[in-house]
């Protein structure tokens, strides 16, 4: 679905209005290397895609299924196939043989939730090892295009031999916050931030 902006009021906070601890911890200093994502965890980010604010998060149409999509970096996703649980589970549900998820290490779907590798995840400020972990329902994010779409032609590599057709474009990209019909309370209906423990490698 789409929608069209009427009025923009600067009212979008800029801490997240959804965010939360692994295991309901409150503060950085509460995190350790216990407070790791598990499938008791992802059943916790399950429960508060239904429920937060009441509705729940707005949810993404997938082959019927009301989903949403969760991104974690490769630390958090190899901590969650370590999970006992976790594993339990895909080793006997998924498929047999070399597609299975613990043998190709891909996470995908559990409880709804299509869970990504994403390598763009950022550590919290001022930790070394707490990293975000998102929760993306439908509308998540606000598009702004500055500028109307400009064909042009991209120079790839070997001296300019291999090329191709690109589009150059001015846009702008923000979290969608909402406000509550009197105005008075910023909600978000589409998005959460879950902030997780990360035990990475030494390169890490």
């Amino acid at each position: 679905s789409a929608y069209m902006a009427i009025q923009d009021s600067y009212t979008s906070a800029v801490t997240h209005p959804n965010q939360y601890y692994v295991e309901g911890a409150t503060a950085i200093g509460d995190m350790d290397d216990t407070k790791v994502m598990t499938a008791r965890e992802l059943r916790r980010i399950m429960n508060f895609t239904k429920r937060v604010n009441t509705a729940g998060l707005n949810p993404i149409p997938m082959n019927g299924e009301d989903c949403h999509m969760v991104l974690a970096s490769t630390y958090v996703c190899n901590q969650l196939l370590q999970d006992e649980e976790f594993r339990t589970v895909v080793s006997q549900a998924d498929t047999r043989g070399d597609d299975n998820r613990m043998i190709s290490g891909s996470i995908g779907k559990f409880y709804n939730l299509y869970v990504h590798s994403y390598e763009r995840a950022r550590l919290v400020a001022g930790s070394d090892n707490v990293e975000e972990v998102f929760i993306l329902g439908a509308n998540a994010l606000a598009i702004g295009y500055g500028s109307e779409p400009r064909f042009l032609v991209r120079h790839e590599d070997a001296y300019g031999d291999r090329w191709g057709r690109g589009i150059a474009q001015i846009l702008g990209v923000a979290r969608a916050d909402w406000q509550n019909a009197a105005d008075s309370v910023t909600l978000n209906q589409s998005s959460g931030n879950w902030r997780v423990y990360r035990d990475a490698e030494e390169w890490g």
